[in-house]
Formats: structure tokens, sequence, C-alpha cells
């Protein structure tokens, strides 16, 4: 492939590693899903706001603690 595309096999693989998507839903493809089903998007968003409350609440409470 990197042949064909006249470009080393080392860009090529950089190129690769720098579009990988740890969390893939929230990449180009989960785009276009949510685009198609935006409910999958509504809890993917309802999650991660209730994960960043939840840790907020943890951490509130460890400085609580401390005191």
């Amino acid at each position: 492939m990197a042949e064909e595309m006249d470009v080393s096999l080392s860009a090529l693989q950089d190129k690769i590693k720098m579009m990988h998507e740890s969390n893939p839903m929230l990449g180009h493809g989960g785009c276009r899903l949510g685009n198609a089903c935006p409910e999958i998007s509504e809890m993917q968003t309802r999650a991660i706001i209730e994960a960043a409350l939840n840790l907020k609440k943890k951490q509130l409470l460890k400085l609580l603690q401390r005191s």
C-alpha cells in the first residue's frame, strides 16, 4: 500500500497510528452513526457527563475527608 501511495512504510505506519481512535464511538464513525441514530449520541453524552459528575463528587468527598 505504501508503495502504491508513493510514501515510505514508516510514514504510512505513523499516519495509521495518528488516526487511531481510542474510543471509536467518539470518532468519525461514531459521528456518522450518531447522525443516523441520535439516541446513541444522547446515551454517550449522558454517560460522559455522569462519569464526570461522579468523578467530581468523589474528589470533593476526598477533600472533605482530609479536613
